[in-house]
């Protein structure tokens, strides 16, 4: 494992594969204190939203994650967006995800409080309705400057 006294990372990229819940509570409890970008894109993290709102609570300074392609569900979606307002996030990445009008509405819950000022949304098969009314109200309560969605 880790200890305080050998870990310095700024960023960390754990792509193109296959993360098990397991894997990413390391990063929960690792001595990672200084870590400002993490980029998991490609990992199947389906079912570790609980994991990633953990992380986002307890790595303060983490300012970049990319989550691009980690077959995320809606709960999963759901759990990060909790953790949103006590992260320190300004750039969040959710392409490729599938997340659809309901993972878009349960993102859009905890942006009004976050910090984030660049959010990826690309290739997410959200369509118009509901969800890119109540992302527009979210945006409007908050502007962020990069909002990414085609």
């Amino acid at each position: 494992g880790f200890s305080q006294a050998s870990c310095g990372f700024a960023a960390v990229e754990i792509s193109a594969m296959s993360v098990l819940s397991a894997g990413v509570d390391v990063l929960e409890t690792s001595a990672v204190p200084a870590l400002k970008r993490l980029d998991l894109s490609r990992c199947q993290l389906a079912g570790g939203g609980r994991s990633i709102g953990t992380i986002l609570r307890a790595l303060t300074p983490l300012e970049v994650l990319r989550l691009e392609a980690c077959e995320l569900s809606t709960d999963d979606i759901k759990q990060m967006s909790k953790a949103l307002p006590r992260s320190s996030l300004y750039r969040l990445d959710l392409a490729d995800n599938q997340l659809r009008s309901q993972g878009l509405l349960a993102l859009v819950v905890g942006l009004g409080m976050s910090s984030l000022q660049d959010l990826g949304l690309e290739r997410n098969e959200i369509g118009l309705g509901d969800a890119l009314a109540a992302l527009k109200t979210a945006h409007d309560k908050r502007p962020f400057p990069s909002l990414r969605l085609a």
